[in-house]
C-alpha cells in the first residue's frame, strides 16, 4: 500500500483529501504547512506528496525545493495542489519540478486516477 503525504493549511481541504484517498486504499499522511511537510518526508519518506501551494510561511514551491535538496527526499514524487487555474500557471509549476497539477476544487475520480498515474510513472 502506498503512503501518501497530503500538505494543506485548510482544514476541510486536507481532510477531503485524506478521505478521497483513504477509500481509495491508500495509507495517508498529513501536514498543514511547507515547515511540518519536509519534516514529515525526511521523517517518514512516503511514496508520494500532494502539496498545497499556496500557504502561509514556506509554500508548496519553497517547500518542493528543499525537498529536491535534501538526499533522503529528492526523488519523492510531488503532485502540485492549486486553485491558481490558468495555463501559465502548471507550465510554471512543472518547470519548478512537481510531477503533476491538481486543480481546486477536488473531483474526485481525476484526482485518485492522477495520484496512481504518478506512482505508476514513478515505480
Amino acid at each position: 500500500m502506498a503512503e501518501i503525504l497530503i500538505v494543506d493549511d485548510d482544514r476541510i481541504n486536507l481532510a477531503l483529501a485524506h478521505s478521497i484517498l483513504k477509500q481509495a486504499g491508500f495509507a495517508v499522511l498529513e501536514a498543514a504547512s511547507g515547515e511540518e511537510a519536509v519534516d514529515m518526508a525526511i521523517q517518514s519518506l512516503p511514496d508520494l506528496i500532494v502539496m498545497d501551494i499556496m500557504m502561509p510561511g514556506i509554500g508548496g514551491v519553497e517547500a518542493l525545493h528543499r525537498l529536491r535538496q535534501n538526499k533522503a527526499t529528492w526523488n519523492i514524487p510531488v503532485i502540485a495542489l492549486t486553485a491558481m487555474a490558468m495555463p501559465d500557471d502548471r507550465e510554471k509549476l512543472f518547470i519548478d519540478g512537481f510531477s503533476a497539477y491538481i486543480s481546486k476544487p477536488l473531483h474526485v475520480h481525476e484526482f485518485v486516477e492522477q495520484v496512481r498515474h504518478v506512482l505508476e510513472r514513478t515505480a
